[in-house]
């Protein structure tokens, strides 16, 4: 999807430069082509979810990380009567 935008972009902006006589609109000019408009539009809004996504995948780590966490505590120091040996010992002999 960036490639295709990357590439929409760079048309609009070949597209811009030839309306301008060869030169190439600068930083901050207003933008008249429609579709170059359109594309920034769109590139905005798919830096946005980016940045979202960045953020949801970071508080997804953060919570697998404290489960994680939670866990290895759990087997080191483990509730009394839920060991690994108490419930190894609670299996009948041919399950263990």
């Amino acid at each position: 999807m960036r490639a295709r935008i990357r590439s929409q972009t760079e048309e609009a902006l070949i597209e811009a430069k030839d309306a301008n006589g060869g030169v190439a609109p600068a930083e901050g000019v207003v933008i008249t082509n429609p579709r170059l408009k359109e594309l920034e539009v769109e590139l905005r809004s798919l830096r946005d979810e980016n940045r979202h996504l960045k953020e949801a995948n970071e508080e997804l780590q953060g919570q697998m990380l404290n489960k994680g966490f939670e866990l290895g505590q759990s087997l080191v120091n483990p509730p009394p009567g839920e060991s690994i040996a108490d419930e190894l010992g609670n299996l009948p002999d041919n399950q263990v």
